[in-house]
């Protein structure tokens, strides 16, 4: 962004400002402390809100007016009509919050992400110079389209001191406890409803405790050498034995390890979601469709090992998401599916509950080292998401079988894989519940 447009955009936003500041009558708003006992509580207008954010934030500058937002996060708020644009445009939003007792509608402005600056909310300077406070929590309430009279997008901001019964209602909503409430620490629900109860989480605590012992510890040498070391070691660290079951690894819940100090959405490595065969149409066995679909590899072998996404591969194959299923094509015919009711048991099995973990390394080989810093919570994914999410050629299938020498046919398991920087789209809730700072601020 120039200079000369950051100074428009400035000069814009001062002028918004003072136009659409509104006085609101506090008939609204949250009710007295002592009757503060969930998230609806805490918010203005709770019938209004589809989707809650929470971050904790750092001691924030006197001068400070932008909030800066968790990549992972960036999806709350997208602009829908700026798809396509390299450089996507900031967001006018009118935005509701308390001020000196009142509630005020101002305008607030969403800041996109893009290739040089991370996603970000800015707001008055004086606002959350008399409101923050080192420790305390910014929420955000995005408010459906239906109930917005404007055309702006509207939210409601909350910024709530630590340690209060607001903060304790936010963060146990999404599973955390004042103890959790550290810089950089943040929540994600995307389909949040005002009859939605907190459903609390017993694993996770269970997780958390033995996850801070772990990371306390520091840098821990690899227990297995090569690219399964990291998982192995960080099972071993909690006393998980190893196991192929498809229940999740810790008292239901699915680990995810992965090297580097933060889990962030620049990526676009993939990530195994877990294995599915379909359900064939075509009436072959598997020793009959890798010759038919496959080709031969540089081994020699007859071989189908295919990424196959929504756009039609050099092999011929492609998904094809409907209503209630994925099929898989050959050149454009039926050969396979997936029906939603069986990913969504898939899902619900072995990723209902889901936490990425992520490591700081040094060494290789033998020689590696991990030091586990970074959990990620993951909650409740739907099929319906990951058909949206193979249409978008954002998740896809992997093919993984070839003829051996005495003629058997050998599958290794089709599996369902993500990109990571969609993983959150495949979830209702994500939570960022350990970072590499508090782990390095538990060190010191």
């Amino acid at each position: 962004m120039s200079r000369e447009f950051a100074s428009t955009w400035r000069r814009r936003l001062r002028f918004t400002l003072a136009v659409c500041l509104v006085i609101v009558p506090p008939v609204l708003g949250n009710c007295g402390d002592g009757d503060v006992r969930t998230l609806r509580d805490v918010l203005f207008e709770p019938d209004k809100v589809e989707a809650v954010f929470f971050t904790a934030l750092a001691d924030p500058s006197a001068e400070e007016s932008t909030i800066p937002v968790p990549p992972l996060a960036a999806g709350f708020l997208s602009a829908e009509d700026q798809a396509g644009e390299t450089v996507p445009r900031p967001v006018v939003l009118r935005t509701l919050l308390k001020k000196n007792a009142q509630l005020e509608k101002i305008a607030g402005v969403w800041h996109p992400q893009n290739r040089s600056t991370e996603c970000r909310f800015e707001l008055p300077a004086s606002f959350v110079r008399d409101q923050a406070s080192a420790g305390c929590l910014l929420l955000l309430g995005r408010y459906r389209e239906a109930e917005v009279a404007s055309s702006l997008r509207e939210l409601e901001c909350h910024i709530i001191p630590r340690g209060s019964p607001q903060a304790t209602a936010v963060l146990s909503h999404f599973g955390l406890t004042a103890a959790d409430s550290r810089p950089g620490v943040f929540g994600l629900d995307s389909v949040w409803t005002a009859k939605q109860e907190t459903v609390e989480s017993a694993s996770l605590r269970k997780f958390l405790s033995r996850f801070d012992k772990v990371s306390a510890a520091g840098f821990t040498p690899t227990l297995r050498s090569g690219s399964t070391g990291i998982g192995y070691t960080l099972e071993t660290l909690l006393d998980i034995k190893e196991n192929n079951s498809p229940r999740g690894d810790f008292l239901g819940i699915e680990l995810k390890s992965h090297r580097g100090d933060e889990f962030r959405t620049i990526s676009s490595k993939k990530m195994n979601l877990f294995l599915k065969e379909p359900a064939w149409l075509d009436g072959l066995s598997h020793k009959e469709r890798i010759p038919k679909y496959g080709y031969i590899d540089d081994n020699g072998r007859t071989a189908l090992y295919s990424t196959v996404t929504s756009r039609e591969n050099s092999h011929g194959l492609k998904l094809a998401p409907e209503s209630r299923r994925i099929l898989l094509q050959f050149h454009g015919k039926n050969v396979a599916e997936w029906e939603h009711e069986i990913l969504a048991g898939r899902l619900k099995e072995k990723l209902s509950e889901t936490i990425f973990v992520g490591a700081e390394t040094r060494g290789t080989g033998q020689n590696e080292e991990f030091h586990f810093q970074t959990a990620l919570y993951c909650r409740e994914p739907s099929a319906d998401r990951l058909a949206h999410l193979v249409a978008t050629r954002e998740a896809m299938v992997e093919m993984r079988m070839h003829i051996q020498e005495s003629g058997a046919a050998r599958n290794h398991g089709t599996a369902f894989r993500i990109r990571q920087d969609s993983l959150p789209q495949l979830y209702r809730m994500i939570v960022l519940c350990r970072t590499a700072n508090s782990a390095e601020g538990k060190q010191q």
